[in-house]
């Protein structure tokens, strides 16, 4: 196939055996002399914009792509990254991107999805919330993947 064409591209590779197969696969493009920015594409940006509570006190976390790069479609299979909950240092749990954007609004950079969790806050409470990128995922900035804040309940 020729990649010249321009486009976005994604290789998928699968194993449906009952073992792991030891091996590299290895994609070598551009040919020499084209651009560097073809060579080394701009990797998204996974972030926590804001943690807070909807109005039956559950937390709601906002997550988007900083890019600049996309998040590949690929992610939302198994083994992408996942937004982990912790409610006054005690792991909660979370949910990965099939839950948190069903509709691939991060897969492009700028796009932002809500996760509406099952977390309930009764008085106050500190959540912690951390974005876990896939190990093969590669972001921009790994410093804004954690946020903190203290939330109370008012109803």
């Amino acid at each position: 196939m020729d990649l010249r064409n321009g486009g976005l591209y994604e290789l998928g590779i699968t194993n449906y055996g009952k073992r792991a197969m030891p091996g590299e696969v290895i994609l070598s493009y551009p040919v020499k002399g084209e651009p560097d920015a073809v060579t080394h594409p701009n990797p998204p940006d996974l972030a926590i914009d804001s943690i807070t509570l909807d109005r039956t006190c559950h937390v709601e976390v906002k997550v988007s792509n900083h890019g600049p790069g996309p998040l590949l479609g690929i992610f939302w299979e198994k083994n992408g990254p996942t937004l982990m909950l912790s409610r006054n240092g005690r792991s909660w749990g979370g949910a990965g991107l099939k839950i948190i954007d069903p509709d691939h609004a991060l897969r492009h950079a700028g796009g932002k999805a809500i996760y509406h969790s099952r977390l309930k806050v009764g008085g106050q409470e500190t959540i912690r919330a951390e974005i876990t990128p896939a190990n093969r995922l590669k972001e921009v900035d790994m410093n804004n993947n954690i946020l903190t804040a203290t939330l109370s309940c008012r109803n």
